[in-house]
């Protein structure tokens, strides 16, 4: 038997692939210590893991109310200030404490950098981990931002380090150097995220090489598996309501902003215009009944949380937030999605989506009735979609992928 931390931070979509594979670690008979926030305590514990909290439940609902969060400029520095770095210490505290105790095999987001300081300072075996979104940096892009092909590598290497010495390092350092003087390491002066974030032992990319294959520029210790989730199914009265009415006649289109988001009345409102101008069947889902129209026509339904891995393969289509989680459970159920991006890597995202032939993309500014009735009718009727949505499906073994990933950490 193996010892591994997991350490999960950022949203639900950041937490629950590490819960698919921490539980499948736990399966192959090893012990397995989730940490995150502890918003998501009830959720690991059900899933059967062990708990250790990150943070405050006051933090996470702050962040999370933040309007710039979800802002196509300003999410970084959110992220960067509310999430990566009040958390490197107490992510390093933790680690070096359960450490002088036993042995343990870390694995972490590239977020967590008390981690990589730990790895650093402790000599542990680190895995990085790059999971729902492909967002490791190439030659060419990191997250949305893109370089085009005509441009030689030197040239957006270039452009890339010098974003890294004018923005990334300057906010990022300060903070992260006050702490590695406290334990006697050296000072960082460059390349934080494009070089010492990645743990010189293994980068492990939790997304297979037909969604993104290896790019020029990603570390030699890129190893490339498969998705992986974990999708929680209630037994209660309000899921059965939801399969009931999923099942209860033609097949729903799913709108969904994303489990974060707070402010989508407008979202909501083009959804119900858009399937009552084709006649067709919805099913809303959000955390925030808030968002939605004070009352929903017949055909429509609201639902706070819907197991995607049910209710996705009895559904006809998508349309969602960008987020890798969703955009690859839809592609595994082998319907067509349409992505509305609104920051971080749901940009890229639906690129991937829509150069798959999986989906299209819609930007915030044009989600409008007209147009979203418009590619609602395309997806639904076009043969070529249908095709390569069926294609696609079944490419994913999520069972596989789970099993490779276990595979390569029992290897640390």
């Amino acid at each position: 038997m193996k010892k591994y931390i997991l350490v999960a931070m950022g949203t639900a979509g950041d937490v629950n692939p590490f819960v698919g594979m921490g539980r499948a670690l736990k399966q192959r008979g090893h012990r397995v210590l989730l940490v995150t926030n502890p918003y998501f305590e009830k959720f690991i514990l059900d899933a059967g893991l062990e708990f250790i909290p990150i943070g405050t439940v006051k933090e996470y609902v702050e962040g999370m109310s933040d309007p710039d969060l979800w802002h196509p400029v300003k999410s970084g520095a959110v992220v960067l200030n509310r999430v990566i770095l009040p958390n490197i210490k107490q992510v390093y505290d933790i680690i070096s404490n359960l450490c002088k105790e036993d042995k343990y095999i870390v694995v972490s987001t590239s977020m967590a950098l008390g981690a990589r300081i730990a790895e650093e300072k402790l000599k542990i075996p680190l895995c990085t981990t790059y999971y729902l979104q492909p967002s490791l940096r190439s030659d060419r892009e990191i997250n949305g931002i893109t370089f085009p092909d005509w441009m030689p590598r030197f040239m957006s290497r270039g452009m890339f380090a010098l974003m890294d010495r004018l923005l990334v390092d300057r906010a990022i350092c300060p903070k992260l150097n006050e702490f590695r003087a406290e334990l006697g390491l050296s000072p960082i002066k460059s390349g934080t995220f494009s070089q010492w974030i990645n743990s010189p032992k293994i980068v492990l990319c939790l997304y297979p090489e037909w969604l993104k294959p290896f790019q020029p520029g990603w570390p030699k210790q890129t190893i490339q598996t498969g998705f992986t989730y974990y999708d929680s199914i209630p037994d209660s009265e309000a899921s059965r309501e939801v399969m009931q009415f999923v099942e209860s006649g033609e097949p729903p289109i799913i709108f969904t902003p994303g489990t974060g988001v707070l402010n989508e009345g407008e979202f909501f409102k083009v959804a119900v215009e858009s399937v009552q101008a084709l006649k067709r069947r919805a099913l809303l889902c959000t955390k925030h009944s808030s968002q939605l129209p004070s009352k929903l026509p017949e055909g429509v339904m609201y639902a706070e949380y819907v197991p995607f891995s049910l209710v996705l393969p009895k559904a006809a289509l998508i349309v969602h937030h960008g987020g890798m989680g969703t955009m690859v459970q839809a592609i595994s159920a082998g319907i067509p999605q349409i992505i509305r991006p609104m920051a971080h890597d749901q940009y890229q995202n639906g690129n991937l989506a829509q150069k798959l032939g999986a989906g299209v993309v819609i930007r915030r500014n044009k989600f409008t009735v007209n147009r979203v009735t418009e590619k609602l009718n395309y997806l639904l009727t076009s043969e070529t979609v249908a095709r390569r949505c069926s294609e696609l499906a079944k490419k994913c073994d999520m069972p596989v992928y789970l099993k490779e990933t276990c595979e390569i950490l029992e290897k640390l």
